[in-house]
């Protein structure tokens, strides 16, 4: 009789310790997926950020260096110009640019960014102040 009561008593202990190391298992799995999604989420915020600052970057150089445009941006008071690039450094990757004068050489501009992964589209816009400085320099400045 003794001996199948410890035979009870190790099956009650091996059903214990099992289900303890499930759930210590199942919670580190659980803790593992949500840091490599707020990790991706991170990375994908990132990317968008700079894909859009890019943007922007590209459009101060393209005014500095085209001729046209740089003509229409400081004698132009509504000159307004649309840039757009598609798969920029990977293939998913856009960003679209909206140049609007507000001055002669002034402008603001809008720069959104998008960022393919799977099925979802990510997106950041930032918005920026460009001026033609008295040296002939563009000068960008954040909002």
């Amino acid at each position: 009789m003794r001996y199948q009561q410890k035979q009870g008593f190790i099956l009650l202990m091996v059903l214990v310790i099992t289900t303890t190391l499930f759930l210590i298992v199942t919670a580190w799995l659980g803790a593992t997926i949500s840091k490599n999604n707020l990790f991706n989420s991170q990375n994908t915020a990132n990317s968008s950020q700079y894909l859009a600052e890019n943007a922007l970057q590209y459009t101060v150089f393209k005014i500095s260096t085209d001729e046209d445009w740089l003509e229409s941006f400081t004698t132009t008071a509504d000159w307004q110009e649309t840039l757009d690039d598609e798969n920029v450094f990977v293939e998913g990757q856009s960003w679209q640019v909206k140049i609007q004068n507000t001055d002669l050489g002034q402008a603001d501009i809008f720069a959104t960014s998008t960022v393919k992964i799977g099925n979802k589209n990510y997106r950041k816009a930032i918005t920026a102040k460009i001026t033609n400085s008295e040296d002939g320099l563009i000068v960008l400045n954040y909002d």
